[in-house]
């Protein structure tokens, strides 16, 4: 069984303008973590991860190439306004099994950040499939998903 990991970046809500420290986001995914237990990680730190992890652990939107780094778009919720917000995680393949946590970042969930990202978290899965039409406009051509 696998654990959370617990990225510890600062995110700025981008409703509210909150500046929230990265132990506050609540940022964090389970089943990524290979080890049997919680772990807070900060950027640039290195992770043994194996490729097959994310596909484990995000849905898959498109293949990384070689030589990559594997983005993520994935959901938290500003503890200030509980509006809900998306973040850019970014991977870099270090080796086979080690993956270094570059960075996260907020970002506006928009057809140009799905279209750029190889993984997108449950939640970010569900809100483009049941969110208010207004704000998911065009969010499912981008992932390649439209009926």
């Amino acid at each position: 069984m696998s654990y959370a990991f617990w990225f510890n970046a600062p995110l700025k809500c981008l409703s509210c303008g909150a500046e929230i420290a990265g132990n506050l986001t609540g940022l964090h995914t389970r089943g990524l973590n290979p080890e049997p237990r919680d772990e807070w990680v900060v950027p640039d730190q290195e992770l043994a991860l194996d490729p097959d992890d994310f596909d484990t652990t995000y849905v898959r939107v498109r293949s990384p190439t070689d030589g990559t780094d594997f983005r993520v778009i994935h959901g938290w919720c500003c503890p200030t306004c509980n509006e809900a917000q998306w973040a850019r995680l970014v991977f870099r393949r270090e080796s086979a099994n080690r993956f270094r946590f570059v960075t996260a970042e907020s970002v506006p969930l928009a057809p140009e950040e799905l279209r750029a990202a190889h993984f997108i978290s449950d939640d970010v899965k569900y809100w483009i499939e049941e969110g208010p039409p207004e704000e998911t406009k065009g969010l499912s051509e981008a992932l390649g998903t439209a009926e």
